[in-house]
């Protein structure tokens, strides 16, 4: 089981998040801080000889 999030975390990025002006800005702001609080995905392993596949 993962960790709860500090909710002062929350607090800070309310208050960065309201000093922007520029919606473009914004916007980049709030989709990089979702990416920030989800795990990353694991590194596929790959072994010798097997092809790699790419996703589009």
């Amino acid at each position: 089981m993962s960790q709860p999030q500090d909710p002062r975390r929350y607090d800070r990025l309310a208050v960065d998040l309201s000093r922007l002006r520029d919606p473009q800005e914004l916007a980049e702001a709030i989709v990089a801080a979702a990416r920030d609080s989800q795990p990353a995905p694991p590194v596929p392993v790959r072994r010798e000889g097997e092809r790699a596949w790419i996703e589009a």
